[in-house]
């Protein structure tokens, strides 16, 4: 038994064969043209037949990694990491009395990032990595103000671990096509350089406008070397190994503006009750390598502060 939507269905469906046919021959809109075709590609290939128990593309080998309805949901965390921040020197004033004309200081950090975010799979379609996984990153920022003019330099590296991954075994592993014959291999992200320059004006105590300038530079990725190569089919051509770089260094400028509304400082004074941030910018890139995104971006952030040790 058909219900009447089936019914409707399939009167539209031999309605439209008619006009195909019309203007495409008899043979147009056939069934077996559609599924079934002896073409280099038709709709088995990535279905599959469920007759024979032929795999097509979205369950074979190379991977679709969908289900029957082609919905997936992923949740997952980033890399977690632990860090630490040190003073160098603080020649900012904090007393109640006028700060003076140049004020300055300079903090380092690191931090150590753990492979707590999802690795990524070149064989399905919907394994996306959420981080690069472990590794070292350090940073610097130099604060300075001169009367109301100021701004702060902001330079960061990151050095990332090596990282087994499903990859492909030949040619580029990070292919959106890939020769389908997988293996684990080990990644290692490329090294990341950053360069950020704000020039500030500061209208009143607490607000200020901001412009920035920021440089990115990403390393390539590196994989190592995978082991023998096994054909994916008796009939298959044999292919050179993968290769050990995916891609190539890519340097990024962007260029934007922004606003600044904290409390931070004049809570140190004693003239704010609250420690609080609030800021806006807006960057857009100016310049890149081939392959980089043109991407203009708005953030808002807000920072809370809460002091463990209250001052009395």
């Amino acid at each position: 038994a058909t219900s009447d939507l089936a019914t409707r269905i399939d009167a539209r469906r031999v309605q439209l064969n008619q006009q195909l046919q019309q203007y495409l021959g008899a043979g147009a809109g056939a069934t077996t043209s559609v599924f079934t075709a002896p073409y280099d590609f038709s709709y088995r290939d990535l279905q599959g037949d469920r007759a024979t128990g032929t795999l097509g593309l979205l369950g074979g080998p190379l991977g679709g990694g969908l289900d029957s309805i082609h919905t997936t949901e992923r949740i997952g965390f980033g890399d977690i990491a632990i860090g630490a921040r040190f003073l160098v020197f603080d020649r900012f004033q904090y007393g109640g009395a006028p700060p003076p004309r140049i004020q300055s200081r300079l903090i380092v950090g690191g931090a150590l990032r753990f492979a707590t975010s999802l690795a990524d799979s070149a064989q399905s379609l919907v394994d996306i990595a959420t981080g690069d996984g472990a590794g070292v990153d350090v940073s610097s920022a130099w604060d300075l103000i001169v009367g109301r003019v100021g701004g702060t330099v902001g330079v960061r590296y990151g050095k990332s671990f090596g990282r087994t991954v499903r990859a492909s075994l030949v040619g580029d592993p990070e292919a959106p096509f890939p020769f389908p014959s997988f293996g684990q291999r080990k990644r290692t992200a490329g090294d990341v350089f950053g360069l950020d320059v704000t020039p500030r004006y500061l209208i009143t105590e607490t607000l200020a406008l901001d412009a920035h300038y920021g440089l990115e530079r990403v390393g390539a990725t590196t994989y190592d070397s995978p082991d023998a190569v096994q054909p994916p089919c008796a009939n298959c051509v044999s292919a050179d190994v993968g290769s050990f770089t995916s891609g190539a260094s890519r340097t990024a400028q962007r260029l934007g503006w922004g606003f600044r509304y904290s409390t931070v400082d004049a809570y140190a004074r004693g003239r704010a009750p609250y420690p609080v941030q609030l800021a806006f910018v807006r960057l857009s890139t100016i310049s890149g390598d081939a392959g980089l995104p043109n991407l203009t971006r708005d953030q808002i952030e807000v920072r809370l502060f809460y002091q463990l040790l209250r001052r009395r």
